[in-house]
């Protein structure tokens, strides 16, 4: 949906963190965490123990899992969308 939550420099939030898109973005990853479907923390933990069967997070937990989780076989995938979310 084209939304962000800082300016192209990282300088700025305002008019930015608080748009339409952002909004509907965190809103939608926050139904996500009502509905069960994942969690905020801690997330690693019940995604190992089964009791998440996915986890949302960035580019910077895959040397974690490799590191502190090397019995699970883990797979990366893009963030889902919506045809609202696109």
């Amino acid at each position: 949906n084209n939304g962000s939550v800082v300016n192209e420099d990282g300088t700025k939030a305002e008019g930015y963190f608080n748009s339409k898109e952002s909004v509907e973005a965190v809103q939608f990853i926050q139904n996500l965490v009502k509905e069960g479907y994942t969690t905020v923390s801690p997330v690693e933990k019940g995604f190992e123990t089964g009791e998440y069967p996915m986890l949302l997070s960035g580019s910077w937990t895959i040397a974690d899992m490799n590191t502190n989780y090397k019995d699970i076989d883990f797979g990366i995938l893009p963030y889902p969308v919506t045809s609202k979310t696109k």
